[in-house]
């Protein structure tokens, strides 16, 4: 249910999906969510191979906007990846999917001399859990940790939008992670120009093919990539305003940004709401489950149909008590009181009475392309 809450929380931020409503089946939740059309950030890099860097900065932004708002509700998000960053119709950020975020407790900050420091019960969770490119070495550790990990990941991902691959990218996992932790942060020499995508360039904000890795990119990616939580930036009392002005965003506006004043550098080719050639085939043209098609339907049709077939004894008892007019069938050889049947039934859907279903709600997490993850196996003092 945590994600849920903070669905419920984060609705009205312009990165972030909302929540529209939730029902529950017998074994399942189900959210529905805002609609967004303009395809994964993963698929546009598909597309293009990788984005010119102000393109980059613009999407490190509008994430950094939405990441500062969940800090500032004691959220951490925990699995930020391109895959989970969509476009809307005119190219905004919109993160989804709080299958992993977490509610903390505030941190808690006491000082010594004129440095502040975090007692460390503080806004502090445990669970490993994630998807692999883009764990925190903090996490790989198995240490606690806390909003620094959302920091860490959005540097893997700006490196990713740039190179076109994330930081220690290897297809073994085992060696990712040992990359991770101890190879030094390399960038590409030179780096071929994108491709074009399926819809318009604003050349202002710029999808301007470079080289290279910008000097001032390069060193927000190794600070906000820094090993050790305490020493990266995002950390701290201030960290999100240290974030925010880092040289590599100078000259944005962060009211700008939250009111989305800047023209989106790219804006998808969306034809209609109904328009869904930005998103990948592979979840486009995958089959409804029968479980899912049926599971609630069933019920639901079952308990209606169980309502009328006891308005129906109950009509017909009347009928024996009363004998009139109202047993002459109508033209469609049924009684003219039948609709008792469907009121009844209608009115137990609408009060709440079919469907109800109990509380509980399975703990598997959504597996979703990128292979987010929790582990079965961490020793975790609370309930992530």
């Amino acid at each position: 249910m945590s994600e849920r809450k903070v669905l419920e929380r984060t609705i009205e931020h312009p990165f972030l999906v909302g929540l529209q409503c939730a029902f529950q089946t017998k074994e399942k939740l189900f959210f529905c969510l805002d609609y967004v059309n303009g395809g994964e950030l993963f698929f546009h890099l598909q597309r293009e191979r990788r984005f010119g860097e102000n393109r980059a900065r613009f999407y490190a932004a509008e994430i950094t906007s939405a990441l500062a708002y969940l800090h500032g509700m004691d959220v951490v998000y925990r699995d930020l990846k391109p895959e989970n960053c969509l476009l809307d119709a005119h190219g905004h950020v919109r993160i989804v999917d709080f299958g992993l975020a977490k509610e903390v407790g505030p941190v808690v900050w006491r000082t010594e001399g004129s440095a502040l420091y975090s007692v460390e019960e503080g806004g502090k969770t445990g669970t490993f859990c994630g998807t692999p490119e883009y764990l925190a070495p903090e996490v790989l550790l198995r240490q606690r940790y806390g909003k620094d990990v959302d920091w860490y990941c959005l540097g893997a991902v700006l490196y990713e939008m740039l190179t076109g691959l994330p930081p220690f990218y290897d297809q073994d996992n085992n060696t990712m992670y040992r990359r991770i932790l101890h190879e030094q942060l390399r960038f590409p020499a030179t780096l071929p120009p994108p491709l074009k995508g399926n819809g318009s360039y604003n050349d202002s904000c710029g999808s301007v093919p470079g080289a290279s890795i910008g000097k001032l990119a390069q060193d927000f990616i190794v600070r906000i990539l820094e090993r050790d939580p305490q020493k990266r930036l995002g950390h701290g009392v201030f960290g999100t305003e240290n974030v925010k002005r880092h040289v590599f965003f100078h000259g944005i506006d962060w009211d700008k940004i939250y009111r989305q004043e800047y023209a989106p550098p790219f804006v998808p080719k969306v034809s209609s709401i109904f328009d869904l050639s930005n998103i990948d085939p592979e979840f486009r043209n995958e089959p409804i489950p029968q479980s899912i098609l049926m599971e609630g339907q069933v019920d639901i049709i079952a308990e209606a149909a169980e309502a009328e077939r006891q308005a129906e004894l109950a009509l017909q008892a009347r009928l024996m008590a009363f004998p009139s007019p109202i047993t002459s069938p109508t033209a469609n050889g049924m009684f003219g009181d039948r609709s008792v049947g469907k009121t009844q039934a209608t009115t137990l859907i609408n009060e709440g009475v079919v469907g109800k279903r109990s509380n509980d709600v399975d703990s598997t997490i959504d597996a979703f392309r990128g292979f987010s993850f929790v582990s079965p196996w961490v020793d975790a003092p609370e309930n992530d």
